[in-house]
């Protein structure tokens, strides 16, 4: 509707040294159509306020960490926000959850990247597939990483700036 919008930060040149690497899980139409499943969650999930209750903070705090150049915080409060989407889902009557177990797998191969000292973030919409926010510098190995699970079709490297999206070859 009117009052939700977007409006572009003033650019600080933070986003020149970030990527997002898209893992597609599943391109096929969902079981639970994205507008059935929000209407399902906001009138019957337990959860769903919650997540709006910690929007606007979110949003401030990415703001936040945008404006300080930092990585770490943005990517946790961009994970945390998908998490808590998610989460409503599961609290709707009746549950459901658009994650499949190759979501699953690619969030435990983030963790594995973030062990390893390669910092990235993951966020998902209602869908299945998973994208990854990520460091330029540390791209190539968290896309290898990746490549030990999944086929090269279904990671799509997107350099935010420069190139735009193209997929791995």
């Amino acid at each position: 509707d009117e009052t939700s919008y977007a409006v572009p930060l003033e650019s600080n040149h933070f986003e020149d040294d970030l990527a997002m690497i898209f893992v597609v899980i599943n391109q096929h139409s969902k079981k639970v159509p994205s507008r059935y499943g929000m209407s399902l969650t906001r009138n019957t999930s337990r959860f769903y306020q919650y997540w709006l209750d910690h929007i606007d903070e979110d949003l401030a705090e990415a703001k936040a960490a945008i404006q300080d150049k930092d990585f770490k915080r943005l990517g946790e409060v961009i994970e945390e926000n998908g998490l808590r989407m998610h989460a409503t889902n599961l609290g709707s009557t009746p549950p459901f959850t658009y994650l499949v177990q190759e979501s699953y797998d690619v969030m435990a191969l983030v963790h594995e990247c973030r062990e390893a000292g390669y910092p990235c973030y993951f966020t998902m919409d209602a869908g299945p597939n998973v994208k990854i926010l990520v460091e330029k510098k540390n791209k190539q190995q968290i896309i290898d990483k990746l490549l030990t699970q999944f086929d090269n079709n279904q990671i799509i490297d997107s350099d935010i700036i420069a190139t735009g999206i193209e997929i791995i070859e």
